[in-house]
């Protein structure tokens, strides 16, 4: 069975105008939420085989400080430059060509586009997706490259606020 749990980026600092988007560092409750967040999985998932970022500082500092957790070493972290402001078409293009031996994998990325994803992928509007907020979705019997709209199973949704579970 492949798990596919996506993660939205911690929150993070708007007040510095001047810096790039792509630049923008956590806040101190980012941080928290992240490190609060990362347990959570911690309970559900003994270790992810992948863990996939965008390329964004907040995106790969909320990655690391799951990698952190997990113990899993940051050198094996891939960044991938399509997550960023990535569309559905454009996710879906990513995991399709995740390789076989991968059974559970942590993509870390923005929204709107991984809130229509998780729509896209369980054929189910999950409603606001905020920072720090993770889905698995598991797919029975499909390779990565079968899976498509309508095919996944929302099992899992963590939200920091909200304290959600399915």
């Amino acid at each position: 069975m492949k798990k596919l749990f996506l993660i939205r980026h911690s929150k993070s600092s708007r007040e510095l105008e001047l810096i790039n988007d792509l630049d923008r560092p956590l806040t101190e409750r980012g941080y928290r939420d992240a490190v609060s967040m990362s347990a959570v999985l911690k309970s559900e998932l003994e270790m992810p085989d992948l863990i996939l970022t965008s390329q964004s500082v907040r995106t790969w500092s909320t990655a690391l400080i799951f990698a952190r957790t997990f113990n899993y070493e940051s050198s094996k972290i891939k960044v991938d430059t399509r997550i960023y402001e990535a569309s559905t078409k454009e996710l879906l293009s990513i995991i399709n060509r995740i390789h076989e031996d991968f059974s559970n994998v942590l993509i870390f990325g923005h929204n709107p586009g991984l809130q229509k994803f998780i729509s896209y992928l369980c054929g189910v509007d999950n409603g606001h997706f905020s920072t720090s907020a993770i889905a698995g979705v598991q797919f029975n019997n499909l390779s990565w490259d079968e899976i498509s709209q309508s095919t996944g199973e929302l099992f899992f949704l963590k939200e920091p606020k909200s304290n959600v579970y399915l």
